[in-house]
């Protein structure tokens, strides 16, 4: 039986919904799946784009972790930006390879954590459940 990684997973009960943002379709699994084996529920998306549509269509979503740099219209500022005007009780946390970008993430998105790429996978849960408490 194959599964649509872009669906909701099985988490645990009480642990937040999370929608991971990344085009990379590797670093978007990597990420995903050790959310996943540490009792998240994970939704995924290749696009900022594509995000939207699927938070637009599933409100339980509690945190977005989202690339900064994507193709389409939004990029993960962009979807930052939306997310903070539409749906303000939403976390974000961002990541980026390129200084500038998590630099301009920190201005852009004030309440946002912001990650360098290589990031640790760790650290993504530790901040995801500091967030959640």
């Amino acid at each position: 039986m194959s599964t649509d990684p872009r669906l909701p997973s099985a988490g645990a009960v009480g642990s937040p919904v999370i929608l991971v943002v990344e085009d990379e379709p590797l670093i978007r699994l990597t990420i995903s799946e050790y959310l996943r084996d540490r009792g998240f529920e994970v939704i995924e998306a290749a696009s900022g784009d594509e995000a939207q549509l699927l938070f637009i269509h599933d409100t339980r979503i509690d945190i977005v972790f989202t690339d900064v740099q994507m193709p389409g219209v939004l990029d993960g500022l962009a979807l930052a930006r939306w997310l903070g005007e539409v749906h303000p009780t939403v976390m974000i946390l961002v990541a980026s390879g390129i200084a500038d970008l998590r630099a301009l993430a920190c201005q852009v998105c004030e309440r946002a954590s912001v990650f360098e790429k290589p990031y640790d996978h760790q650290a993504i849960v530790d901040r995801i459940r500091v967030l959640a408490d």
